[in-house]
């Protein structure tokens, strides 16, 4: 457990942010910062301890899903505790189903915020939570005095006069509220009779009942006296009921009174209106999910509602439809007529459209003049559903062409619109529907599509787009379902000898065979899949070197690590996890990186390649002389090997140049003390001609194609130990 904290002087309020993904504590960290001070921990128990110790938070920020003990038996506990049960705890997590809600907030949660985030959003709950927390410590202190006062007048004994009960309560700003044992109310002060339309002269003689609103559960005031009973107080937030039958919601905290015999003579009262905290915290909530200009769903609500609807549709055979909507020229307009202009055109807009769809469709304001529509109805045709979305788009289009009288001007304005049918693929997602229907619109208007102001997404479109796609689902079920393999291409030495191997990753789909890596490959450096790839292929090349540590010699295996995976936070602790059952692997597997790599942020570049160094790991440039070549790096980093890129060697027997340059990359490696690589290897000739450089060793398809890994291991068992 890691933690951070400052036990000096208390200045500013604290927040305890518990999470134990390192990206989480830090975004809330920044979010948080400058107003308040944050304290970290990364686990249940560490959160605990800090929460009792001397730094004790005013606010929790609790993740729900963490290892061990998860954020619901954190919260729990923390309500156990009489140092730590006042302390409001906001969940914060991606489990966003009802059940989840609703266990969080019986564990004693205040609030439940969920993934993704929407920073202001975060910032006011917390101003909300600190407020009532403040407002509670508040009343709690002013009941004290309050008991204190009753308690001496209990002491004097016999019937207390009304008179010294309203001395009880002066200089009270909250409204508060006296009863006895059995509930009767023997006194009440003007903020009581000013929040609540109650008189004294209406109140006295009566139970607290007169303010019930009926929003709570008999559940709620049985729990509420239970606590009463058990610890003497209760502080919480609830619904209240004025005179005129208008609700309010405040923060009550009570406290039972005793005489000096222990006996419970009154219980005191005091309440808060928190209208306006409620009313900021709603207004924050809606901008979350909306747009502030039309008052439209914005583009995180829009993304909920194509999941409800992929939901629906991936449950059976029908499709569903959604749109991109954007006007055109709108760029010109706001030049010309200035942006409050531009403003009042979006919300003519915004009418117009909403005006057209029905009830239960879906339109949103996604950015600048962006629209987009989800059409509630689901359609039992691919064709059905296109024909409806061609008539809606005409509808909209129309609407929106009726000339428009604004600042004196009457513009006539046109839309592009884009539709896409879904879900498309078994797997789809609401990203993915947007990108098409955004995709469609791009299109609109292009010479291409005969200037046609609405477009649909299909594979008239470009099967390059469409391939792309449907790889990139196919790949994302290729890593779980088990069609991903490691082929070996051989390295050798200048005599022909097998060194070891580099791993190469191939996809064996279950219809169209083999993928060639360039087909895939691409497509997953431009996603997370790349780092998914990566972590697998690690993870199998580490399996083969331990089963093969008892061959003689035991071979070398190198492993292409992407760019993103190597910049990746938990690189280093995920590969020294793997090789931790194998210690000994680690001499035999060698890393290569690309030129890219080693010059972005080459401090950090060092610090990794340190750490696994220590390990035993050894480090390589592949593809050498194609990209930042560079004599610093070779020099400060602790590289082992250059491997020559395959198009200087394929032609090198017959290009000076490229001869020349090989001969110059051979020279530095030698003075460096770097082993070498050659890629490309392909015939005698390559071969003849490497002689002039011993000590290079080779890879290509005169020594070997790829094969899988079991093969290459069976033809290099008999080297192995038996």
């Amino acid at each position: 457990m890691t933690a951070q904290v400052d036990v000096t002087r208390h200045h500013r309020p604290r927040v305890l942010v518990v999470d134990d993904a390192p990206v989480n504590r830090l975004v809330l960290s920044e979010a948080l910062g400058e107003d308040y001070e944050v304290l970290l921990a990364d686990d249940g128990p560490g959160a605990v301890r800090l929460a009792g110790g001397e730094a004790r938070p005013d606010l929790i920020l609790l993740d729900v899903n963490m290892p061990g003990m998860d954020g619901y038996a954190v919260c729990e506990q923390l309500k156990e505790s009489t140092r730590t049960r006042d302390i409001p705890v906001i969940f914060v997590t991606a489990r966003n189903e009802p059940d989840d809600e609703v266990r969080g907030f019986t564990a004693g949660a205040a609030d439940y915020i969920t993934w993704p985030l929407q920073l202001p959003v975060v910032q006011a709950r917390v101003r909300t939570q600190l407020s009532c927390s403040g407002l509670i410590q508040r009343l709690d202190a002013q009941n004290r005095v309050l008991a204190e006062r009753l308690a001496a007048l209990a002491d004097v004994g016999g019937e207390v006069p009304a008179r010294l009960y309203l001395r009880a309560l002066e200089h009270t700003r909250d409204a508060v509220m006296i009863t006895r044992a059995d509930s009767t109310i023997v006194a009440v002060n003007h903020a009581f009779a000013a929040l609540t339309g109650y008189p004294e002269s209406e109140a006295l003689g009566r139970t607290p009942r007169l303010l019930r609103s009926g929003r709570h559960p008999p559940a709620f005031y049985k729990e509420l006296y239970a606590t009463l009973a058990a610890r003497g107080r209760w502080s919480g937030e609830l619904i209240n009921r004025r005179r005129d039958g208008s609700l309010f919601p405040a923060v009550m905290t009570i406290a039972a009174v005793h005489d000096r015999d222990g006996e419970l003579g009154h219980y005191v009262s005091a309440f808060s209106d928190v209208t306006m905290i409620r009313q900021v915290q709603e207004r924050m909530d809606y901008l979350t999910w909306h747009d502030a200009l039309t008052g439209l769903p914005n583009r995180l609500l829009l993304t909920d509602r194509l999941r409800q609807t992929l939901k629906l549709g991936q449950c059976d055979t029908r499709v569903a439809v959604a749109m991109v909507l954007d006007i055109e020229r709108f760029g010109a307009l706001n030049e010309a007529l200035g942006a409050q202009v531009a403003d009042a055109v979006l919300g003519v807009v915004a009418s117009r459209l909403r005006r057209q769809l029905c009830t239960g469709d879906t339109l949103a304001r996604l950015d600048g003049d962006e629209f987009a529509v989800v059409l509630a109805g689901v359609y039992d045709s691919r064709e059905s559903a296109a024909h409806h979305a061609r008539l809606v788009a005409g509808q909209l289009g129309a609407a929106v062409a009726e000339p428009l009288e604004i600042a004196g001007s009457v513009l006539r304005l046109g839309l592009g619109i884009g539709i896409t049918l879904f879900p498309k693929y078994e797997n789809d997602e609401a990203g993915e529907v947007l990108r098409r229907a955004q995709t469609a619109r791009h299109r609109a208007g292009d010479p291409e599509t005969g200037g046609q102001s609405i477009v649909f997404f299909d594979e008239r479109m470009g099967e390059s787009v469409e391939h792309r796609f449907r790889l990139e689902q196919e790949l994302h079920h290729a890593i779980n379902a088990g069609e991903l393999r490691v082929y070996l291409q051989s390295q050798v030495d200048q005599d022909g000898r097998i060194t070891g191997a580099e791993a190469l990753l191939r996809w064996q789909h279950p219809q169209r065979g083999l993928v060639p890596p360039g087909e895939f490959i691409p497509i997953a450096e431009c996603t997370e899949l790349i780092v998914q790839l990566d972590r697998w292929v690690l993870g199998e090349v580490v399996a083969l070197l331990a089963r093969s540590a008892g061959c003689r010699p035991a071979p070398t295996l190198s492993v292409n690590v992407s760019p993103r995976m190597f910049a990746s936070p938990g690189f280093v602790d995920e590969l020294r996890t793997l090789l931790a059952p194998h210690p000994d692997s680690a001499r035999r597997l060698v890393i290569e990186l690309t030129e890219g790599v080693l010059v972005h942020d080459p401090e950090v570049v060092a610090e990794r390649m340190a750490a696994l160094g220590a390990l035993g790991v050894r480090f390589s440039i592949d593809d050498f002389g194609t990209g930042y070549s560079s004599l610093t790096y070779l020099k400060r980093l602790p590289l082992h090997e250059l491997k020559i890129d395959r198009s200087f060697i394929l032609e090198a027997p017959h290009d000076a140049d490229d001869a020349a340059l090989v001969g110059l990359i051979v020279s530095v490696a030698g003075h460096l003390r770097l082993e070498v690589v050659a890629e490309g290897v392909e015939t005698a000739v390559h071969a003849d001609w490497l002689r002039s450089h011993p000590g290079v060793r080779r890879q290509g398809y005169l020594y070997g194609r790829p094969v899988p890994a079991g093969d290459w291991f069976g033809d290099y068992a008999s080297g192995c130990d038996a």
